[in-house]
């Protein structure tokens, strides 16, 4: 488990450019979206080998984000 925050530098969700460490977060991982306005809505869903999606640890969005998040 590692904690993946959100850079803001396109919407697509499974870029590595837009989290840190360049690293898409994955199952049992910490997201943090923090300050930014940046609209994260494509590629959300990271269907795993279950094939029902992200399943993070937690989710923290802060109350400077400004964006939107999913379609």
């Amino acid at each position: 488990m590692a904690t993946r925050t959100f850079l803001g530098t396109s919407a697509t969700f499974d870029a590595t450019a837009n989290w840190s460490a360049a690293t898409v977060p994955v199952d049992a991982d910490n997201i943090d979206i923090l300050s930014t306005s940046q609209t994260l809505t494509t590629n959300i869903d990271q269907s795993g080998g279950g094939g029902d999606g992200l399943d993070p640890a937690t989710v923290r969005i802060a109350g400077t984000y400004s964006g939107s998040l999913g379609d």
